[in-house]
């Protein structure tokens, strides 16, 4: 059947009978070769489109239209429907899916109002940072704190890193990150040396926490200065702390 192509996003038909046999939502194909979907019909002979038209208007030319897909549509194969293309694949209108197993998936753009991961498959990591910790360090100091809800016999995983400037040669920085699970006690996870340096030194280790109980638990990095600095020798000061707690299933 002939057509006519005039507005932006208006497609107009000669001898066609659109009322009652095309709905909005069904697709156009233009004498151009590309498909619009119809956004209403202003009559038997007047569609409006949900986009701009983009080929040239033109009298007494070839068109199709298809219907909207249905609730459910499965094509094995690349399909051409009423002159649309449809590749191959499922197609859902609209879906409640109770339970699926899916082993990939691509998803353009999602809003979810609450999400749960079921085990804690996947976490997103909890971070803390300071960017510079104020005043030299002697004494046992805590410098990064970072609390977070551990689920139980799950790994936690841990990142720390800092920068440490000083001047010394003989004097050192140990840093060390412990843990404490609610009012308990609080135990040195691991530890490091870092010499001092005036331009700095940068310190970062990674490693699992052995432990997986369950529970509120307090992660923090300390700091402590080990041997004595030589006269106008001056330090050590941290920054940039980064500390990082993600869990995971072994």
């Amino acid at each position: 059947m002939s057509s006519y192509v005039s507005g932006p996003q208006f497609a107009v038909g000669t001898g066609t009978s659109w009322l009652g046999n095309v709905s909005a939502g069904d697709w156009f194909t233009g004498p151009d070769g590309r498909t619009y979907k119809i956004a209403a019909i202003a009559g038997n002979g007047a569609l409006t489109l949900q986009k701009i038209y983009l080929g040239p208007s033109d009298t007494g030319e070839t068109y199709g239209i298809a219907q909207a897909h249905p609730l459910l549509s499965i094509y094995a194969e690349d399909t051409v429907v009423d002159g649309v293309l449809i590749p191959k694949g499922v197609y859902l209108a609209k879906a409640f899916i109770q339970k699926a197993s899916i082993e990939a998936a691509h998803i353009g753009a999602a809003e979810i109002d609450t999400l749960h991961l079921r085990g804690n498959a996947v976490t997103i990591p909890e971070f803390a940072y300071v960017a510079t910790h104020a005043g030299t360090i002697s004494a046992l100091t805590t410098i990064n704190t970072l609390t977070i809800d551990r689920a139980s016999g799950v790994t936690t995983k841990l990142d720390v890193s800092l920068k440490v400037k000083g001047d010394s040669d003989v004097a050192e920085l140990n840093v060390a990150i412990t843990r404490q699970i609610g009012a308990g006690a609080e135990t040195v996870v691991h530890s490091v040396s870092a010499g001092l340096s005036p331009r700095g030194q940068f310190v970062s280790f990674v490693l699992e926490d052995p432990d997986t109980s369950g529970g509120d638990t307090t992660y923090r990095v300390t700091a402590t200065r080990t041997g004595d600095l030589d006269p106008g020798n001056t330090g050590p000061t941290v920054s940039g702390i980064s500390l990082y707690a993600t869990q995971f299933k072994a």
